[in-house]
Order: C-alpha cells, then sequence, then structure tokens
C-alpha cells in the first residue's frame, strides 16, 4: 500500500504530506496541552483575607520562562477584564508594538490597564504614571534549564515552533547547549533590567548583584511566588490582589524532562556553575516565601560535589 502512495502521488507530494500531517498533528497536540484541564483546578473562597490587599495602580506579572508562568498568567488574568490587560511576547517586535500600542493611548485608557504579562526583561512601569508593582515566579533554576533544553528539544519538529533554537532543531545534546548556549543568570539579569541595570555594572560581585536585585525585589515587587509552591503562590497573590476567590488554573506545558537525578552529573554540575547567582537568588526568596518549620519536598538538592 505504501509503495502504491508513493507511485500515485510522487515522492515529493508524499513528503509535502507527511511533512504537513506532521504539522498539523503536533499542532493539535500542542492545542490539546493548552487548553485540556489539568489536575490544579481550585475555586478558594478568601473573603477573610480581604485585608491584606496591597494599593497599586497595576500589576506587572514578569513570566520568566519555564517557571509554570504560563499556567500563572492563564489563572491570573481571569481576574481582570481583556480590555484592562496587555500581554507583551518576548519577540523585540511585539515588545515594539505593545510599546507603540500603549504610547497611543489616551491617559485615561493608560490609567485604566490594570495587568500586563510581560514575558521580556524591560522596565515597562516607565510608560505609565501611578503605583506599578511586579509580579513573579522563581523555580529551582536547575530544573528550569533543563526544563528549557528539553521543551525545546521535544517540539524540535514542530515547524512552527519558532522560539526553538537552531542548533536544538538539528539535534544538538543537552550538554553542548549548556556549554554553548545555555544563558546564565537569567532571573537575576531580567530583575536588574526593571530597574535599568545590568550584571556588567556590579563587575561580577555576586554578593553586590544579590543584595541589588533584593532592594529592586522589596521596592517594586508585590510577590515573588516559588513555583515548587504553586498552590500558595496563586493563594498569596489572590489575597493581595483583593481576589474574592482563588482563580481556577490549569497545567499548561509540560517540557516532559528526564528526571533530574537521571542526568549526568557533569552535566548537572555544569547547570549549577552556570546558574550560581540565581540558585542564591532563589534560595533568598524561598526563604522568605516559606514560613519556618514548612517542609519543602519540591527542590532539587544538587549533585553530590555541589
Amino acid at each position: 500500500m505504501k509503495h502504491f502512495v508513493f507511485k500515485l502521488l510522487g515522492t515529493e507530494r508524499c513528503t509535502r504530506l507527511a511533512q504537513g500531517l506532521g504539522d498539523l498533528s503536533s499542532k493539535a497536540a500542542r492545542y490539546v496541552e493548552r487548553n485540556s484541564p489539568g489536575p490544579g483546578f481550585s475555586n478558594v473562597p478568601i473573603e477573610r483575607n480581604a485585608d491584606f490587599k496591597t494599593a497599586y495602580d497595576r500589576l506587572v506579572f514578569l513570566r520568566l520562562g519555564h517557571t509554570g508562568s504560563w499556567s500563572f498568567w492563564d489563572s491570573i488574568s481571569q481576574c481582570t477584564p481583556t480590555r484592562n490587560r496587555v500581554s507583551i511576547d518576548w519577540k523585540p517586535e511585539d515588545l515594539n508594538a505593545a510599546l507603540d500600542h500603549i504610547n497611543s493611548l489616551s491617559e485615561t485608557d493608560k490609567n485604566n490597564i490594570q495587568l500586563i504579562g510581560l514575558h521580556c526583561a524591560y522596565p515597562v512601569h516607565t510608560h505609565f504614571s501611578g503605583t506599578t508593582k511586579y509580579v513573579t515566579l522563581l523555580r529551582d533554576p536547575v530544573k528550569t534549564a533543563v526544563s528549557k533544553y528539553f521543551w525545546q528539544y521535544n517540539h524540535r519538529h514542530d515547524l512552527s515552533a519558532d522560539w526553538v533554537c537552531s542548533e536544538i532543531r538539528d539535534g544538538m545534546s543537552l550538554s553542548a547547549w549548556v556549554e554553548n548556549i545555555m544563558p546564565d543568570s537569567i532571573y537575576a539579569r531580567w530583575i536588574l533590567r526593571l530597574n535599568n541595570k545590568e550584571i556588567g555594572d556590579f563587575q561580577n560581585r555576586t554578593e553586590d548583584i544579590l543584595t541589588e536585585c533584593m532592594v529592586i525585589i522589596n521596592d517594586m515587587f508585590l510577590m515573588v511566588g516559588i513555583t515548587e509552591r504553586f498552590d500558595e503562590s496563586l493563594y498569596m497573590f489572590s489575597c493581595l490582589s483583593g481576589q474574592h476567590a482563588v482563580p481556577l488554573w490549569r497545567h499548561l506545558g509540560q517540557s516532559n524532562a528526564p528526571r533530574i537525578e537521571d542526568l549526568n552529573p557533569a552535566i548537572l554540575k555544569r547547570i549549577e556553575e552556570k546558574t550560581d547567582i540565581d540558585r542564591q537568588l532563589f534560595a533568598l526568596c524561598k526563604d522568605r516565601f516559606m514560613p519556618p518549620g514548612m517542609v519543602d519536598c519540591g527542590g532539587y538538592t544538587g549533585t553530590k560535589s555541589g
């Protein structure tokens, strides 16, 4: 039967047909993944905690990649009407288009924006008057790095996924990606840029970088949630933003990465080295988020030598 189809349509047409079916299948799988309910639905009333609400004019959710930010944004955006929120994606042209739109608004319409989803490092608050507060989620940076690689690797055959880097699409290994492409200190870099600063400004002084990040967090953030405590983070957001209930959430975008413990220790050691600042920043924020005595069972403990 296969030979008959090839003979009837020709090799080139069959190749295009197979590629088209593959693309369609991939898009269908991604649609189901993004829109089907997951194991995290909740709708908890929280009126008794309304006094926790903090004063601000608008919120910006800093969407760091591979931290559960997709699910978090999908949830918290339910709390704000479409006309009062803006989502800014990661491409430069997306940022420019969003800023052009914001700057074209009247002051009244601009002030009506209550929630911004920011999927890039940019001080968007500088385009608004009043008080803007940021919110973000931090996840164990080693898990984040592994997830970033395998999310791209598992979508490398999807030609519509323009966020897959060409090296991974060509089959680059995790080890080679970590050594040659994986960015370092993403959490710290993004947070510093909210205040128009760069890691280079501190001449590689880790302690100064961490101190400045915490100064920015204390001054500009409503809260920093922890992915390993997703439900608690969403609950805290709902209290601080004055919601009547915790909004429903869906588990979106799994990378299907292997267990950290099953990866090559040498690769893990290199990831630890490149995420050293972020791991320290994550630890500082997690210590603040989790009350004394709370047991954390979801974090990565590091290699034996790390």
